[in-house]
């Protein structure tokens, strides 16, 4: 009996000996395991940065935009006036033509 006694001593010591090893196993694991709510902070902090970055890209994307749009503007005016200056030159030389030509004399003044 005394026998068995040791020998089921014996296994209750090496059981609870692995029990505290697998629970000072578990404690470490928990140490390193990151919680839920630092996932979610740094989840944030990427969707912020994200989004910082988009809007900056935007920005960016808008003043190129403007910029083209500007450069654009001031050719379509420059052409406009370019346009207009030549009608202009145009319809005072037909003028000029056309008081040539009445200046002229014609077939019915020679007879």
């Amino acid at each position: 009996m005394t026998q068995t006694k040791i020998t089921f001593g014996r296994k209750v010591d090496d059981y609870h000996s692995e029990v505290l090893w697998r629970i000072q196993d578990a404690e470490e694991l928990l140490k390193s395991r990151v919680s839920e709510q630092r996932v979610k902070d740094l989840n944030n902090v990427h969707v912020e940065s994200v989004e910082q970055k988009i809007t900056e890209q935007e920005k960016r994307i808008f003043a190129k935009m403007k910029e083209v749009y500007d450069k654009c503007e001031v050719r379509i005016k420059t052409n406009e006036h370019y346009m207009n200056d030549k009608m202009t030159e145009t319809k005072k030389y037909m003028a000029e033509v056309d008081a040539k030509a009445s200046s002229m004399a014609t077939v019915k003044m020679i007879e």
